[in-house]
């Protein structure tokens, strides 16, 4: 059986178990399978070709869900230099409803930027400027091809594809990022509970079912478990 949809989440309710040990999505001694979906490929302005004006202290509302099961790593670029090292602050959730919020900063020179931390978004609710452009450019919001995981785990094999096939060799487990112990998290952490980036690219036709091993371990402060420290959030 694959574990593909999250049904019994519903959206806005933080379902997050601080030391979680146990779920029965997982099976003892063996890995299970998850369906990460079958997300369409990357794209720099896939959540918002235009989601406002850099140079203004102004919230942008958004409402963007994701279409990987569990989350996808995204990018912020400008449309123009910003003349100033902006700060655009994202606002949203992880698959399980925490809320989150993490800085992109973009230097005077540069169109692109520099995120805080590798992060595994479900859904973008606001878009930030924390500090402005000087010029009159605009926040472009795109998709990265990481995608997230249902909880802090081992990776024990990989199907990807259309129909989806045990993939092998070198490169396979490579763009795996970890699980993010830093307790408490701070807005330059990492995920969690890490994430995966593909080997064949998305397309909305290759699927991505990972055999995972859960990793219920907590800290010396009884934090973490199988969902991972819980993540950073400030206004």
């Amino acid at each position: 059986m694959v574990a593909r949809t999250r049904t019994s989440l519903f959206r806005g309710v933080n379902q997050y178990v601080p030391g979680m040990a146990y779920s029965a999505d997982l099976m003892v001694g063996a890995p299970k399978a998850f369906s990460l979906g079958k997300p369409a490929v990357s794209a720099a302005s896939a959540i918002s070709a235009n989601a406002g004006a850099a140079n203004a202290l102004t919230t942008y509302i958004l409402n963007f869900e994701m279409d990987s099961t569990f989350g996808r790593s995204i990018r912020v670029d400008f449309s123009g230099v910003p003349g100033t090292n902006a700060v655009v602050r994202l606002i949203g959730e992880d698959y399980l409803g925490q809320p989150i919020s993490r800085d992109y900063t973009g230097a005077a020179a540069a169109t692109t930027t520099t995120p805080g931390g590798i992060i595994f978004w479900k859904r973008i609710t606001a878009a930030r400027m924390t500090v402005v452009a000087s010029n009159a450019v605009n926040i472009q919001i795109g998709t990265n091809p990481a995608l997230g995981l249902p909880y802090k785990c081992n990776i024990a094999w990989v199907k990807e594809g259309n129909p989806a096939a045990i993939i092998t060799g070198a490169g396979t487990f490579a763009a795996r990022s970890l699980p993010d112990l830093t307790d408490p998290a701070t807005i330059a952490t990492n995920d969690p509970r890490g994430g995966y980036t593909p080997v064949a690219a998305a397309n909305s036709l290759n699927e991505y079912i990972l055999g995972l091993e859960g990793d219920p371990f907590v800290n010396a402060a009884g934090n973490g478990g199988l969902h991972g420290i819980r993540q950073f959030f400030t206004p």
